[in-house]
């Protein structure tokens, strides 16, 4: 299935209410229980609790992804099950037919792509959560997510996606819009550094396909900060290696006072899995 081409950053989310979605859970999935609505940039996302103490994550993707890119997305879910069983991924639930997910038709007559999953508790944290040990424990999670994502591919990696940071000089023409002046003046400024220092070394970094992602949104915590839960591969792509990290430190540590000191917690546990090469510093 080759879904309709529209920017996906400005298609609406799929139309299903709490009825058709409880229908596509029970008719395609085999499951019937209570669905409570959870928070989606793009898609719809319920968690299905059976009320046998078994609870799962029911995605409906947003109708513009291409069925090429969410294959991609699972595929490498099941990679990393395969390598690295112990990583808090979410598992895939099959349909009845066996198949690893269906298209349900919206209200709209818009086609989604819906998916199953076992659900994985925890939070999502604030950032002054995170003390020194949990960023360490964060750097590590994002080095074993990436090696065990060593190795795979599929041809939809490739495509283009401004999540991307090896594509930040496609923002350019996005610079104008910018109103005030001292702030354009500053992206300008980032853009051209990123074009002068950055640029030319992408070549000669280590590149496979990362999750991409490792944010506050993605992760889930305990309370005592440790991840419980990886939960999105929306934005995964092949890309340079380090970008994965570069990701994760510009959102883990966005608006905490103590960013920079705090940074080389999260560099630390990387590197106690991945070193980093001197190109990648």
């Amino acid at each position: 299935m080759k879904t309709e081409t529209v920017d996906p950053l400005r298609s609406p989310p799929p139309a299903f209410g709490l009825p058709e979605a409880e229908q596509v859970a029970g008719r395609v999935f085999g499951v019937a229980g209570l669905l409570t609505p959870l928070p989606s940039e793009r898609d719809l996302n319920f968690r299905v609790d059976d009320g046998r103490g078994t609870s799962f994550l029911l995605k409906l993707q947003n109708p513009a992804d291409d069925a090429d890119v969410v294959e991609m997305q699972t595929e490498a879910m099941l990679h990393v099950a395969r390598n690295e069983p112990s990583l808090p991924v979410m598992r895939i639930v099959p349909t009845l037919s066996g198949e690893h997910w269906a298209e349900v038709p919206g209200e709209d007559g818009r086609i989604s792509l819906a998916r199953l999953f076992t659900f994985l508790e925890g939070h999502n944290p604030a950032a002054e959560e995170l003390d020194p040990q949990a960023l360490h424990a964060w750097g590590v999670t994002v080095a074993r997510l990436g090696r065990a994502l060593r190795g795979f591919f599929h041809p939809a990696a490739g495509y283009p996606i401004l999540w991307d940071v090896r594509r930040a000089s496609a923002l350019r023409p996005m610079v104008p819009h910018i109103r005030d002046e001292r702030r354009r003046a500053l992206v300008e400024h980032v853009l051209d550094r990123f074009e002068a220092n950055v640029t030319p070394a992408l070549g000669k970094l280590r590149a496979q396909v990362i999750h991409n992602d490792m944010s506050l949104d993605n992760v889930l915590v305990d309370v005592r900060g440790r991840i419980t839960g990886i939960t999105d591969f929306g934005d995964m792509t092949h890309t340079a290696l380090v970008c994965d990290l570069a990701v994760a430190l510009s959102d883990v540590l966005d608006g905490r006072p103590d960013s920079l000191d705090m940074a080389g917690a999260m560099i630390e546990g990387f590197q106690s899995v991945t070193p980093l090469e001197e190109e990648e510093r």
